[in-house]
């Protein structure tokens, strides 16, 4: 007999029920915080015999123990989809690590690219050395005209 079994199975007797020692040994295998309420039940030869306040009692701990399922599961769910968020949040970052160490990559390449393009390289003194002359020389020749 399962928590989630109705309590159908059991055999009416005079205001009670009267359950197999079998199933109240399986129930109480599965269920150890039942033991205490089948205590309270009257042992007969061959298993139990549970009065009304006794059926109630386990009657009432299936039900909490199924109310106490449906809050874990919801619980799970709500634990579930938050970790599926935060995975989905990391993996944002992640991309934009990348991103930024792309960007990084290409700053030091044109950093680079300034400093060895910052001082002039000779042919580029010679041209303005002949810059320079060629306009002193043009400024001469006017002079003497």
């Amino acid at each position: 007999m399962a928590a989630d079994e109705p309590l159908d199975n059991l055999l009416k007797v005079n205001e009670g029920y009267f359950i197999s020692e079998g199933v109240v040994d399986r129930i109480i295998e599965k269920y150890p915080k039942l033991e205490q309420i089948f205590e309270n039940a009257i042992k007969v030869k061959s298993g139990y015999y549970m009065n009304d306040y006794t059926t109630v009692e386990l009657a009432n701990y299936i039900q909490n123990t199924k109310n106490e399922n449906v809050r874990l599961q919801a619980l799970s769910n709500q634990l579930n989809n938050s970790l599926q968020e935060e995975r989905e949040a990391v993996q944002l970052l992640i991309n934009e690590k990348d991103n930024v160490i792309e960007l990084q990559q290409e700053q030091i390449a044109n950093l680079k690219e300034l400093y060895r393009n910052k001082d002039p390289d000779v042919f580029e003194k010679v041209g303005w050395a002949a810059g320079g002359a060629g306009i002193a020389a043009v400024l001469i020749l006017l002079s003497n005209i």
